[in-house]
Parts: C-alpha cells; structure tokens; sequence
C-alpha cells in the first residue's frame, strides 16, 4: 500500500526526533569527556599544593564547594542504583532479625527454621554481589562497594555468632559473577565466606595498584577489621609466609584469569612486604606465633640463629624460654633443648619435649632426661590432688595425726589395705567408724563449707578448680606411649603408691573422700578418684585400662580418656 503525505510526513518526524535525540547524547557524552578530563587536571594540579597560603584560602573553600556540588550535579551513575543498597540491607535485617530471634526463643528444636533463614540469606548476598561488582569494574563510587562488601561480611559474621545449633558451616550459595565483557570470572556453590573472601582479594588488589606503596592500601586495614587477613593473603597466588605454596583448593578456586601482568606483581609485592613486616617484628620481638608465620626453608636458619642469639643475651632476652623451646623441638634441635629444660615450667611444653626425647634413636642420657621429666610430671599430678586436699580441709595434719596414734596401733596392717564392702564384719565396721571420724577431723576449721583459700565463694560453689584429674592423664597418656616399655614401667615403680591404701595408709578413705566432694566440688571429687585408682596399679598391666588411647582417621586424632566415677 502506498505511503500517503501523512504517512511520509510522520517517518520524516520520527527520523529527526532520532537523530535529534542522537545529537543530544553525542553532545553529552562529549561534555562528560571533558569534564573527566578538566576534573583529572584539576587532580594533578592540587597535588601539587603543599602549603596553603593564607590568601588562598577563600580559593581553597569555594574549590571544595564546587567539588562537593559536582557530585550531586552530575546524573546518577546506574551502576551505583543496581546496588540497591538500601533495599538489600533490608531484606537482610528482616531475615537477620528473625533468626536472632528464633535462636534466642528456640535455640535447641529450631535448628530447621533457623537453617532457612541462613540460607535466604546467604541466597541474599550472593544475588547483591554482580551488582557490586558491577559497579566497582565500572569504577563508579569505590567507597560505596567497600561499604557493601563490609556489611555483607558482617551480615555473615553475624550469623556465625547466631550460635544456632543448623551447621552454618555446610551452607552452599551460587554465585556467578561476569564481567563487562561477559565472561566469567568467578563461579563458586560453597560457603558464602569464599565469595566474600575473593571480593575482597580483587579490591585490595584494584586499590594497590593506584598506590606508589601497595602496602599502603585503605583495603589493609578493612581486611584487619573484619579479620579477613590470612584469608585474602592465602588467596594471592604466591608464597605465603608460613613457610607453604597456598593451598590446591586456594590456587584451583583463585579465580584469577583475568588478572593483568600489573595485578599478579602487586600481589607479590603484598605478600613479600608482609613477610618482610613479620620478620622484622620477629627480630625485634622473637615469640613462637611470629615465627610460625614467617618461617620459610630459606629464612628457617637465619630465624633459628636469631633465636640463639636472644636466648644468650640471658635475663635480657626478648623470647620466652617455652617459645624457644617449641621452635627447636619443631626443628628436631635436641642439642638446644636439653640445656634449657631446668627454665621450663609449663607442663604442655614439658610433655612434648619428654615424647621428643623418647625416641629410640635417640641418645640415651637425652631419653633418661625425658624420663625424668615424666617421672617428675606424674608425681606433681599426684602431688596436687593432696595438696589441693590440704587447702580445703584445714584440720587433715591433725586427722593424720589422729590416725597414727588412736587407729593404726588398734589393726593389723592386712585389716589397713583390706578393701571392705558391706555388709561389714565388726572389724570392718570399726574401720569404717574411723574413716567417718577421720573425714570429720580434717574439716574442722570452716565447718562444713569446705570454703577453699585463694578461690572467691562463687568458684567454690560451683566446684570449679584445677583440672586434677586431666593432668593426671595428660602425663599417663606419654607413659602409655613411651617407646620402651621397660623404661616406662621402671618410672611408673617410681611413682606409684607402695600398696592400695594411698597416702592416709588406710584403704577407703580415698574413695569416702571422693563422695564427700561430689556435690560441691566435682573437680576435687574428680582428682581423688582419678589418683586413688590410678597410683594404686601395681604394673602397667593393671594400669592400662586407665591409660587413654588415641587412635586416627584420616586427617583427624581422637584420644578416648577413661571416666573414673568410683
């Protein structure tokens, strides 16, 4: 059908409206190349004022009033409204707010409420960040990605402190992130956590690389706050400064494709100048955490010859002698062990190196020195549960005493160490009338409060105290898996008590003493159990039972400890 004037006069309007409309964006976004140029200009010209002179400053003042009214004068960049910032953080708190409450009415039996909360939320963040992304590749407003990247941490944080009984840990989010070219650069259906920590990566990235100094990066300290550090280093590609390459799953899920040349050298900068920070803390304040953290093949004999030469400085040392004496036995050094060993206290430290020195290969008067120093280990556990005794009950020197002189001279040493269960004959009845009288005599003092020195009431009422019984096992435990059974059978003659009436020389009162401290001081109750069936096996035969063993599965050890309860 032909075209009538009207037709015709209608497509000439349209094509003029279009080209009309073609002009104005060509005019505009000329404008804009301008402005961005006049603006970069104006950047390098007021870098370059130092000083302000004091006629300047009405310049100074009308300068930043035409910077701060660009901002709001220019039209809105769409990459910065696709984040949606406000209405995300919405949707967020709404569920965030939802599972604080349904953990804080329901922690034990909403565990499937609360898991969906999680995950809606998680399913949240991980549709906000191509956005985010979106507008920090378009380099739109860096601070507003920083500040959206550090609440969706946060948001996560905050679930973590939930504290819900749901494994957060097995939460899975997609995530799929392009960039403007359409390919992908990141793909992940894991924990939210790992999106979170490559954001994080490439803004620290983005951020060094416009610094002269990498390690001057803003980003630095957001990653400190947010405890995002160690995470975001093991993600660069590069060494890391535990002495390790990053992991296979770090490296495979890096995610770094589309990295420059540029890029990869100022992730290797950031690794190599916070090595260089660690080492020269750890030079000037060598501790075993530091050294962890920086120790490589190549630096490890510089790091150990630093440790040396602390350690000779005497009492003006800067290490702790524990510390010193854990990175040595991480290195195998025996030779700086040994003469080190009377300056340590601590009995973890002091278990590790005695299993240290009890190899078969190793030197025998090294081995006699581990033994020594389990033999001393197993007889302060035992030592402390009679000590503890000593400070509750104010009248046991005087019970002592009493047994000494009115019970021990009235029985027969077989009658003592006799174990005795009811129905009593009348000799068993008479002991166990003496054991009553004995439990009251060490009582005297504070009556029946057994009110212990040195602990607040609070503590004594809630049987809270030294883990007696745990030391016990922790030294039994490097008995039981000392190399040459006859050396740790010669240290347990040592140790153990000559015969089952433990050190009252009376047999049940151990054990009447472990009741009496049931209810109001479980972890005496606990000690006196522990040391009163333990150091009255005559052999190790006797004493295996109560020996914990550990056994391993894969990557993971467990140790099964035997519950003394009579």
């Amino acid at each position: 059908m032909p075209k009538t004037k009207a037709h015709a006069a209608s497509d000439n309007a349209a094509g003029a409206s279009k080209k009309q409309r073609r002009d104005q964006d060509d005019a505009s976004a000329a404008t804009l190349t301008r402005i961005a140029t006049l603006l970069q200009e104006v950047m390098d010209a007021a870098k370059t004022v130092k000083d302000l002179p004091t006629a300047g400053l009405p310049d100074l003042r009308r300068a930043r009033g035409l910077a701060a009214a660009l901002l709001t004068t220019l039209p809105p960049d769409p990459a910065i409204e696709e984040i949606k910032i406000v209405e995300h953080k919405g949707r967020i708190e709404t569920k965030l707010s939802k599972l604080r409450s349904s953990c804080a009415s329901d922690w034990h039996d909403g565990y499937e409420t609360q898991w969906e909360y999680m995950e809606q939320i998680c399913a949240e963040i991980g549709k906000w960040l191509p956005a985010i992304w979106n507008a920090f590749e378009t380099g739109s407003d860096f601070q507003i990605v920083r500040t959206a990247i550090v609440y969706c941490t946060q948001t996560v944080d905050a679930i973590w402190d939930c504290e819900s009984r749901a494994e957060f840990s097995d939460a899975s989010t997609k995530v799929t992130i392009q960039n403007a070219a359409g390919q992908t650069i990141y793909k992940s259906s894991r924990h939210i956590s790992d999106a979170l920590k490559w954001f994080w990566r490439e803004l620290l990235i983005s951020d060094a690389s416009q610094q002269s100094d990498p390690s001057s990066s803003a980003i630095l300290a957001d990653l400190e706050e947010n405890k995002m550090t160690d995470k975001v280093f093991r993600l660069l590609a590069a060494p890391v400064s535990d002495g390790t390459k990053t992991s296979n799953r770090d490296r495979k899920d890096s995610f770094n494709k589309h990295w420059t040349p540029e890029m990869h050298d100022v992730a290797q900068k950031l690794v190599s100048g916070r090595e260089n920070k660690r080492i020269a803390r750890f030079l000037e304040q060598p501790t075993l955490g530091l050294y962890n953290q920086v120790v490589t093949p190549a630096l490890k004999p510089s790091l150990l010859a630093a440790v040396r030469k602390d350690l000779a400085a005497g009492r003006s040392r800067k290490m702790a002698i524990e510390d010193a004496v854990e990175i040595f036995r991480m290195n195998d050094l025996l030779d700086d062990i040994v003469p080190l060993l009377p300056q340590v206290y601590n009995d973890k430290t002091r278990r590790a190196v005695a299993k240290a020195l009890s190899g078969e290969q190793v030197k025998k008067e090294y081995r006699e020195e581990g033994l020594k120093i389990l033999e001393n280990g197993l007889r302060r556990a035992k030592d402390a549960v009679i000590g503890e005794l000593q400070q509750v009950l104010p009248g046991l020197d005087e019970a002592q005493d009493w047994l000494a002189e009115e019970v021990f001279p009235k029985f027969t040493e077989e009658d003592l160490l006799k174990a005795r269960d009811p129905p009593y004959d009348e000799t068993g009845r008479k002991l166990e009338n003496a054991i009553d009288k004995f439990i009251k005599i060490a009582k005297r003092g504070d009556g029946d409060e057994y009110y212990r020195r040195g602990y607040d009431s609070a503590n004594s009422e809630g049987g809270e105290g030294p883990e007696l019984a745990r030391d016990i096992m922790d030294w039994l435990q490097l008995l039981g898996e000392w190399p040459k059974e006859a050396e740790a059978a010669a240290a347990w003659d040592k140790v153990r008590w000559e015969n089952s009436a433990g050190p009252f020389g009376m047999n049940g009162i151990m054990s009447s003493l472990g009741y009496e401290f049931e209810e109001k001081r479980w972890y005496l109750s606990e000690g006196i159990r522990t040391v009163n069936k333990v150091f009255a096996c005559a052999d190790m035969e006797a004493l295996s039972k109560y020996i914990p063993k550990t056994t391993t599965s894969g990557s993971f050890t467990f140790t099964s400890r035997p519950l003394i309860l009579t």
